[in-house]
């Protein structure tokens, strides 16, 4: 195995294809063995003649058998030889492609692990000369030769063993016409006057066909999946012309290939800290602050305050590529109606790893307050730290990076900026795991969540063209544009989460994609309802006939906040015997309107924006419906109509 290996090199070969070859060779072996035996059993003793004396058995046998071979393989080639050709000569050019990139391969992986991860030098500061080696087509062009070649023969041994050597196959019944002096003739209309018919059985002949059509069905499994190849790199070829450069060919399509892509190929310390950053994100992210029921009840009473975990109750957001337009009318019925209706297969629920892929890593998501932004992060994270994530990138480490903890005037390193990010395991970053993250930051994602709370989102600084030492520490606004525009761990996937309010700050930065999250269509608001009434489907009812029978509270349960607010409150009041449903649903109302001031007026980093209780009565006074209305116009939906 270590032979092959070394003849051919993985990393020379889509993961894929490298496993077809493999593959190949398996079957190669397999069929040599098999092939073997019947070459080495088969002879004219298992060929029986009928009609022949016993004394002259053995050369009417004979004759019979050579007539037989004449007539399936008229060249004379033996099975065996034809068979050790076919799959021999495919693997050598396998190997023999191998063999010729190898070394280009190496070279391209290590013009990027050698620069200097100290230096934070990107690509494009490299020397003219190993820029111009990176740029060149000669590994795709390799590549696509192999494939052809490889096409070409499978169809030409298809072509020779069903058209030229073996075209009749192997019968396992033949009738041999033999000259002869003595026996009189048989009755046959085809047999001359002076010949005897014999009918022959080939015990052999059965168990040949059937693995000869064997070889036929390999042979055109592995030229159909070629030639798929062949259209799909030709495709990507087309569609992106920096494609064919060899380090794009060797990072996109052959995967940097193998190298620390497995577990195994990890260090043992970057293991290490994957294994415990996800068993904290596990632990942190399990029972949130954010999810705890906003109306605790005193201690003693039977009835327990209702806390919800994450994968309870979290409901897949309605997604747009882009910003979301909206044309209201004048009729308040119909003003409602806009934010939670029904929307359409473009913006139709989402998982977030449809968000990240190769094409798009610096991504910019836009949502209102309360609208569920900081939850998507948190939820992806949590999906990384249970191996959920299906996205197209494989993740070796996550980062959550809140902007509000970062408000002070203090400068810091990148490393030290994903050291004091949300459910960091320690207060440093090792070594061996930090040069990782440095060579490999294709598989390193962070998240920066709410750019909004920022205290400099207004007046971002214009960070120099390019960074100096990966060492040295800058103001983190600095630090976050060279991120995002990839001066500084170029390929990472990096996600950033906004209100539309504090957009004109990074109006400038250029993402691979914009969303914007809608919140809850009322398909979603009901889902979200009986998650929260949980297995008590009669909550759950009651729950969604309070809210879809008032028009105006519906309209406001498209924001996850509200929803989950409302359900707390009507859950609560529920246990009250002297509280009717109208009465409940009025209360609804007012604590809604009190939590959407309530947003914009206290700061969300030091007051329990869901514990309102004496104090949010206290607060009703101060705010009359006027008021409400136009800090929700200014201040909290800029959709929302007048």
């Amino acid at each position: 195995m270590d032979h092959l290996k070394e003849s051919l090199a993985p990393r020379t070969f889509n993961k894929i294809s490298y496993a077809a070859v493999l593959i190949w060779f398996v079957i190669s072996v397999i069929f040599f063995g098999i092939f073997a035996e019947v070459e080495n059993t088969e002879s004219r003793y298992d060929f029986r003649c009928g009609g022949a004396k016993s004394e002259n058995i053995d050369l009417i046998r004979g004759e019979c058998f050579e007539k037989y071979e004449k007539q399936h393989n008229k060249y004379g080639v033996p099975v065996y030889g034809f068979v050790i050709t076919n799959f021999l000569l495919i693997a050598i050019v396998c190997v023999i492609y191998s063999q010729t990139v190898r070394n280009t391969v190496d070279h391209l992986s290590s013009s990027s692990r050698d620069r200097d991860p100290e230096s934070g030098q990107s690509r494009d500061q490299e020397s003219p000369t190993r820029q111009t080696t990176n740029c060149g087509h000669r590994l795709f062009i390799a590549y696509c030769c192999q494939l052809s070649t490889r096409l070409v023969l499978g169809v030409l041994f298809i072509l020779l063993q069903t058209q030229l050597l073996y075209p009749l196959k192997f019968s396992s019944t033949f009738e041999c016409c033999l000259n002869s002096g003595t026996n009189p003739p048989k009755n046959s209309s085809d047999a001359a006057p002076n010949s005897t018919l014999h009918k022959c059985h080939n015990q052999r002949a059965i168990k040949k066909t059937f693995w000869m059509n064997a070889v036929l069905a390999v042979n055109g499994i592995f030229d159909a999946g070629i030639l798929i190849e062949i259209v799909y790199i030709l495709t990507q070829a087309w569609i992106e012309r920096n494609f064919m450069q060899d380090s794009d060919f060797l990072k996109t399509y052959l995967n940097a290939n193998h190298e620390g892509t497995s577990g195994h190929d990890k260090p043992k310390q970057l293991q290490s800290f994957i294994a415990r950053t996800r068993k904290i994100i596990e632990e942190d992210t399990r029972c949130l602050y954010e999810l705890q029921s906003p109306f605790r009840r005193p201690p003693g009473e039977e009835t327990k305050a209702k806390d919800l975990t994450l994968d309870q109750i979290y409901t897949n957001l309605v997604i747009i590529p882009n910003r979301a337009h909206y044309n209201f009318t004048t009729n308040r019925q119909e003003q409602l109606k806009v934010y939670p209706r029904s929307r359409d297969e473009e913006s139709h629920p989402k998982s977030l790893e449809d968000l990240l892929n190769d094409k798009n890593k610096k991504v910019l998501i836009v949502g209102r307050p309360g609208i569920g932004k900081t939850l998507c992060c948190i939820k992806l994270l949590r999906d990384w730290a249970f191996e959920k994530v299906k996205s197209q990138i494989q993740f070796d480490a996550a980062f959550f990076v809140k902007f509000r903890r970062f408000n002070s005037a203090d400068d810091l390193s990148l490393r030290e900026l994903l050291t004091r990010s949300e459910h960091s395991i320690s207060d440093h970053l090792d070594n061996e795991v930090w040069n990782y993250i440095l060579q490999h930051p294709e598989g390193v994602l962070i998240l920066f969540d709410g750019f909004d709370e920022f205290k400099d989102n207004a007046n971002m600084a214009v960070a120099p063209s390019h960074p100096g030492s990966i060492k040295d520490k800058m103001p983190l606004q600095i630090l976050y544009q060279w991120l995002v525009t990839g001066k500084l761990l170029k390929d990472a996937s990096i996600v950033t989460t906004t209100r539309p309010t504090a957009l004109t700050g990074i109006a400038h930065l250029n993402f691979d994609k914009t969303f914007e999250i809608l919140g809850f269509s009322t398909e979603q608001i009901q889902e979200y309802i009986n998650k929260f009434a949980g297995v008590d489907n009669q909550v759950g009812e009651t729950l969604w006939r309070h809210i879809s029978s008032n028009m105006n509270l519906l309209s406001l349960c498209y924001v996850p906040v509200n929803s989950f607010i409302v359900c707390s409150n009507n859950t609560y009041n529920s246990n009250k015997e002297e509280i009717d449903d109208h009465e409940a649903i009025d209360r609804n109302t007012v604590l809604v309107v009190l939590l959407l001031v309530f947003f914009e007026t206290f700061p969300t980093d030091k007051v329990n924006v869901f514990t309102l209780g004496a104090t949010a009565t206290e607060i009703v006074p101060g705010f009359g419906i006027f008021h409400f209305g136009k800090n929700a116009k200014e201040n909290y939906t800029d959709h929302e109509p007048n």
